[in-house]
């Protein structure tokens, strides 16, 4: 098999696990796979967007010299966890609301989750694809993932399949999660459109919180920290998606033709 195309798949693996996963919870009145799939490339579209948007914002950024940690706090959140969380809640918005998909709470965690795996994707063939460069790759990896020194006489394929298991289980997770939650104020905006901007607001705040706490722990090698923010997150998440103000139908609206 063509290594690129096997590299897609592998990309591709993680986002449809989770999808299978967020589905069943909605498993009583599932939404059409057509209107999923349409989030889900509108989400791999917004994946081109956040690179050009994140990388015109670094160009511009300062060196910070003797400031490291400014720097670090500046790119893991305002550079990458305030931009990715707030485009795609602008892309939810856009397509969810606008689009009238939505009759149950629930909907908004299902379509924005459906939207950040789309990205998830394109995030994860970009990462893995580096492997494929001769020469380059292993550094690469070892410098963009911040691998602790003890790995470093790892093999590139032990490193590969490290790096894919925490995009799979983690990573991809993280994604899910902070959409998952953006989505459950979107829902909730929706149904309470006297109050839609706050609401929002409020998911944005708690995505953006978990998003940069997340790759500031990970830039300083506080990786099990970063683990434990996401699956106390991935938890309170999961316990509230299926409660029973979430699932109940609202209003019968026209999905994605």
């Amino acid at each position: 098999m063509n290594l690129y195309l096997l590299t897609f798949a592998l990309a591709l693996a993680p986002s449809l696990f989770w999808l299978v996963i967020y589905r069943w919870e909605d498993r009583e009145d599932p939404k059409p796979k057509k209107a999923i799939l349409t989030v889900f490339i509108a989400g791999a579209a917004l994946a081109f967007i956040v690179v050009a948007v994140e990388g015109a914002l670094l160009v511009i950024l300062p060196n910070f010299t003797g400031w490291h940690w400014l720097k670090n706090i500046m790119v893991a959140t305002v550079f990458i966890a305030a931009i990715e969380e707030a485009l795609k809640l602008l892309f939810s918005r856009l397509i969810i609301w606008h689009e009238k998909v939505i009759e149950q709470i629930i909907d908004g965690p299902i379509f924005s989750i459906a939207l950040s795996l789309g990205l998830a994707a394109v995030e994860n063939f970009v990462y893995f694809a580096i492997f494929l460069i001769p020469n380059w790759g292993l550094a690469s990896a070892n410098q963009l993932f911040a691998l602790p020194s003890a790995l470093t006489n790892w093999s590139t394929s032990a490193i590969f399949l490290l790096i894919f298991a925490m995009r799979f289980l983690f990573t991809t997770l993280m994604h899910t999660v902070t959409s998952g939650i953006m989505g459950l104020h979107l829902g909730r905006a929706f149904f309470q459109q006297e109050r839609w901007r706050q609401i929002l607001d409020q998911g944005l705040f708690f995505a953006i919180v978990i998003h940069a706490s997340f790759n500031l722990l990970a830039i300083y090698g506080q990786i099990w920290l970063a683990l434990i923010i996401v699956i106390l997150a991935a938890i309170w998440l999961f316990s509230h998606l299926r409660s029973k103000q979430n699932l109940q139908i609202r209003r019968r609206l026209s999905y994605l033709k």
